[in-house]
């Protein structure tokens, strides 16, 4: 219904265009006018004709749920939506950040794509379409999000063990080199990252594996193996005394952790993906005073494109790095409480977890959060920001498609009451 109203909008559209002032109706072929025959129709210009540039416009305009619905209509939509790489990349351009849930703490069958429509917390309408998408193996955690693809972990080490995109379906194992992985003392012991290079078109999975000394690993999605990269910093043993720190943010070509290194004020550690060297970001300059020495209070993640930070120690503020990398841009925003910042809403405002029971509206210039209810979704549940996209492995993986699988239980996207 939605296409056919999107398809009517542009005909009408059309034909505006092409009956000049005086009246002159143009003799060429036109989509027909409701009643006059259906777009499929012998009689009439079907949608396949249009020009490629058109029909990309057109699609890009619908929601997922209708676009995962088009690719039965027929080959050519089916072909524009999963294989043209032109589509995937004006969809992305447009696509607005979602919340991802994962209900419980892992990946089981069902993922839930959050999307808010409304403006203001008061009058919140959700809509919550359900990813049905059925992996070989259960039980994971979600590690990194990134251009659509989410990469995902195995407790309890949470080594990275498959790189996916929910909404076409394909998935990728990461190859199954695991030194240091299985020996009791390593429990808990790897921390990774995944994200992007656009200098190379690359995408990259990070890890840093515990053993005497850091042992830090990169895989290449396409590549046949994990390779050595350089070693970590010294004394960055400390890194792993909390299982929190497992899931490394991904900003700025950089991969983010939090360091529980007792001895140093810079504790943010950075791995960069192109160049594949660590580094630092300085935070707040008052943490470097000795009532800051318990970083395991801290956490980062990534909110509108800047880097946050929050400080559990003794208060909740959120900080925000507005200029990355400028240490003195760290501009304190709010006292946010036991609530983890996901994304940003309309209006300034903040979509909130609270410790993974509930979804919030929290406005920072009020400091009040108004709950978001919705039924269906269990009492626990994990939120990513995720932004959906129709990128495919297949052409980031050209020369190793063969490793490329679609989960045969995948059924889409499909709405359900709330």
């Amino acid at each position: 219904m939605l296409l056919s109203k999107t398809l009517f909008a542009f005909r009408e559209k059309s034909r505006e265009k092409e009956t000049p002032e005086n009246g002159y109706q143009d003799s060429s072929p036109k989509l027909p006018r409701k009643g006059e025959g259906s777009i499929g129709s012998s009689d009439s210009r079907n949608i396949t004709e249009l020009p490629v540039e058109i029909l990309i416009d057109i699609l890009c305009r619908l929601p997922i749920e209708t676009l995962l619905s088009c690719r039965c209509v027929c080959t050519t939509l089916r072909r524009t939506i999963t294989s043209n790489p032109q589509f995937a990349h004006h969809y992305f351009s447009i696509s607005p950040v979602h919340a991802l849930l994962c209900i419980g703490t892992r990946v089981s069958r069902f993922l839930c794509l959050l999307r808010l429509e409304e403006e203001t917390a008061a009058d919140l309408h959700v809509q919550v379409p359900k990813l049905k998408f059925r992996l070989p193996i259960h039980n994971l955690v979600i590690l990194n999000s990134h251009n659509g693809f989410l990469c995902l972990g195995h407790p309890p080490l949470y080594n990275p063990v498959i790189v996916c995109n929910p909404i076409t379906g394909e998935y990728v194992h990461l190859p199954s080199r695991t030194d240091g992985l299985e020996d009791k003392e390593n429990r808990n012991q790897v921390v990774s990252g995944f994200g992007y290079c656009p200098k190379t078109n690359q995408y990259k999975v990070v890890r840093l594996i515990c053993r005497k000394n850091i042992m830090t690993e990169v895989y290449t999605l396409g590549e046949e193996s994990w390779r050595s990269a350089r070693h970590a910093p010294k004394g960055s043993r400390k890194w792993f005394s909390s299982g929190f720190y497992f899931k490394g943010v991904f900003l700025n070509g950089k991969v983010h952790w939090v360091s529980d290194e007792m001895q140093s004020s810079d504790f943010i550690i950075t791995f960069d993906l192109e160049t594949e060297s660590f580094g630092v970001v300085r935070p707040p300059s008052h943490f470097a005073s000795a009532e800051y020495g318990v970083k395991w209070r801290v956490i980062i993640g990534e909110l509108g494109g800047c880097l946050f930070l929050i400080d559990h120690s003794s208060s909740f503020h959120l900080w925000i790095m507005k200029d990355y990398g400028v240490q003195e841009s760290w501009t304190e925003v709010c006292d946010i409480g036991e609530y983890r910042p996901i994304m940003y809403l309309k209006d300034e405002k903040i979509l909130v977890n609270y410790k993974n029971t509930k979804l919030a509206c929290y406005d920072p210039r009020t400091n009040i959060a108004k709950n978001i209810r919705i039924s269906g979704i269990p009492p626990y549940f994990t939120t990513v920001a995720h932004v959906p996209s129709f990128y495919s492995l297949k052409e980031i993986m050209k020369n190793a498609q063969s490793h490329i699988k679609v989960s045969r239980d995948w059924e889409g996207i499909n709405s359900f009451a709330i």
